[in-house]
């Protein structure tokens, strides 16, 4: 697979780097990061379970391969191979200013969105202004996919206070972004609190804000696991912030200068972002 683009007469406005990214998906027999010659496995394409999901081909190939300064305007070309997911293509800690939803160059861009749907088979557009200095993760939002291989790194240089909203991440293993929990023993569980209910209530969101003053809105931010019912005498783990689902409605202005402050209580047993 590969993507064809077919620019308007005039062109596409220029920016100062662009990339090729192409997602697409394995199925070999064997267990995945099994050493030696793996198969083409019909039955696993066929019962929709990927044993890979990757970038351009290989699992941390998009490492060190873009790079941008700060200030720079970037556009992405992504498209996505399948043969059977759907992707949906985010960037930890930036925002598309523009996108083009299904490679659409002639119609008007969608602005400002953060994640943004590409299907099997079909591709898209998304640009950026690289406002701060860091090493973002491109993934598939979808984000056991990050461990079956569907993740890169955009990383920007230059002066500027560092953004903060990063993930830690091995050359060769890959982002540590969906690893959960799942031998946490019960006495490390027993620490977490027991709560009636962690249904947010759907009442409860903040008004309409007052008009921008330029001044800083603070925000606390609990991340907190809790233990509570999900059905019926069913009892789980539940990732939480502020302690329920979904956590608080968070609600600003454009203008609005924004300080936003995230506690990982000690007590939890996974990272939190």
């Amino acid at each position: 697979y590969g993507l064809i683009l077919v620019e308007p007469t005039g062109g596409l406005p220029i920016v100062d780097e662009e990339f090729y990214v192409m997602q697409g998906e394995a199925y070999v027999n064997g267990a995945a990061g099994a050493n030696g010659f793996r198969m083409f496995d019909a039955e696993r394409m066929m019962d929709d379970r990927p044993s890979y999901f990757i970038f351009n081909g290989r699992t941390g190939e998009m490492v060190d391969r873009m790079t941008v300064d700060v200030g720079d305007d970037v556009r992405i070309f992504f498209g996505n191979g399948g043969v059977n997911r759907v992707s949906t293509l985010h960037i930890v800690g930036e925002t598309f200013d523009r996108g083009y939803p299904e490679a659409a160059i002639g119609s008007d861009p969608v602005l400002n969105t953060d994640t943004t749907i590409v299907p099997a088979g079909g591709a898209t557009i998304v640009e950026l202004t690289a406002d701060a200095p860091g090493e973002y993760l491109l993934v598939d939002q979808s984000l056991d996919r990050a461990d079956h291989g569907a993740w890169g790194v955009l990383e920007v240089v230059g002066a500027g206070a560092v953004n903060v909203a990063q993930h830690a991440f091995d050359p060769v293993a890959g982002p540590v972004l969906s690893r959960p929990h799942n031998h946490a023993s019960r006495q490390a569980l027993s620490q977490l609190d027991h709560l009636a209910s962690i249904a947010h209530d759907p009442n409860d969101l903040p008004a309409d804000p007052v008009p921008a003053t330029g001044d800083n809105i603070r925000i606390d931010l609990d991340a907190k696991e809790v233990i509570a019912e999900i059905a019926p005498g069913v009892m789980v783990n539940y990732w939480t912030f502020d302690g329920s689902v979904p956590g608080p409605f968070l609600r600003v202005r454009e203008g609005d200068r924004v300080e936003l402050t995230l506690h990982n209580d000690v007590e939890n047993l996974f990272h939190h972002s």
